[in-house]
């Protein structure tokens, strides 16, 4: 009896040993600084190793004075052993968050996938002079594997930088307007002339006039994209520019928006239209970019040959197909007067279509059975 029962107190002290260990490794942990490891050679299941590209840090450093004069602020003193560096579990279960430096050459942790995250400093929402540098990696741990990842060093954040015509300052007085992402906001003065560093995704441009807010412009921005944003005021006109630069490090990107467009009352924009498939008899305002589309193409200057349908866009800068609508020309006078074969004029204008909003028209979110198109001007 003495030797059954110390059987089942071995084999259960075993089993209750790996279970605080794997706990141990997955568990979340407060304000922990190191790594959560296991405690035996038998118990290691797989190896994380880290390294940083010294190239793509070299080459950060080299571009932090570029043709535009943008300094990025502190970058001399930058060192990537004061980079914060999180590895954890799929399920979000910290393995490691410290500092880089502090870092253990070897990760020991059990089979799975690890979400790795290096960020040179932390950023909540939009500041000014705020670049912030690092790199985001996945990595799958097999039993007795080691992973050597190699990060890199380039701008997680995005910037915009304003440029204000004295037509826009009078028609929007007081100090600024509010530059929003998601996690925040902040005011960009009228007099300033610096990028404001926000979290990509989502950016809203807004007027307080004292009692509420309106909605100007609004964009994704990529990681990396610089934006230069001219605002002008001036009712009636569809004058655009898009001028896009490339380095190895960043994306600059200059575009000219005029808010004297306004939408229609009663009118939706395209990015609105898109969280409302499958009703009908809606009113989508935007321009008519081009035509001629398939799934994986589209044209944007003559000559046109469908006359079927047209594609609008919220800019006509616009360049990303999921930003823009194919909308269907029934036969009849909707597309005798609008198609781009016969219509030449149509091309560019401001319009106003109603129709029904589908899930998938040329591989995308569109609109048919369209009732009317009002080109506004």
């Amino acid at each position: 009896m003495k030797a059954k029962r110390s059987w089942k107190r071995g084999v259960g002290y075993a089993s209750f040993r790996m279970l605080a260990i794997m706990v141990l490794g997955l568990w979340p942990c407060a304000g922990c600084n190191s790594v959560l490891q296991v405690e035996t050679e038998e118990d290691c299941m797989g190896v994380i190793q880290l390294a940083i590209s010294e190239t793509s840090f070299s080459v950060m450093k080299e571009l932090a004075y570029d043709t535009r004069s943008v300094w990025s602020k502190g970058m001399d003193d930058i060192d990537t052993n004061d980079f914060i560096l999180s590895v954890t579990t799929e399920q979000g279960a910290k393995v490691y968050e410290g500092k880089y430096g502090s870092r253990p050459d070897q990760m020991r942790v059990v089979p799975g996938t690890y979400n790795i995250k290096l960020r040179s400093g932390e950023f909540k929402k939009p500041q000014f002079e705020m670049p912030v540098y690092g790199d985001d990696r996945s990595v799958a741990i097999e039993k007795d594997s080691t992973a050597r990842v190699t990060l890199m060093c380039r701008q997680t954040n995005s910037a915009i930088r304003l440029r204000f015509t004295d037509k826009f300052k009078e028609q929007f007085p007081g100090k600024g307007l509010i530059l929003e992402d998601s996690n925040g906001r902040m005011l960009y003065p009228y007099d300033s002339q610096d990028y404001c560093y926000v979290l990509p995704g989502p950016v809203g441009l807004m007027y307080n006039n004292g009692i509420s807010d309106t909605l100007l412009f609004s964009k994704q921005l990529p990681a990396q994209q610089m934006l230069t944003l001219n605002l002008s005021y001036a009712p009636g006109s569809k004058s655009a520019l898009l001028k896009i630069e490339k380095d190895t490090v960043r994306i600059w990107k200059s575009e000219n928006f005029n808010v004297g467009l306004k939408i229609p009352t009663g009118a939706v924009t395209i990015d609105q239209a898109k969280e409302m498939i499958g009703e009908k008899s809606v009113m989508v305002f935007g321009f008519v970019l081009g035509g001629d589309v398939t799934e994986n193409t589209i044209r944007v200057r003559r000559p046109f040959s469908s006359r079927t349908h047209l594609l609008i866009a919220p800019l006509m800068s616009e360049r990303n197909r999921y930003n823009m609508f194919a909308v269907e020309l029934p036969s009849g006078d909707i597309r005798e007067a609008l198609n781009l074969v016969d219509n030449r004029d149509v091309l560019g204008s401001a319009i106003v279509v109603t129709g029904n909003i589908v899930e998938s028209y040329f591989g995308y979110p569109g609109i048919k059975s369209t009732k009317a198109c009002t080109v506004l001007y």
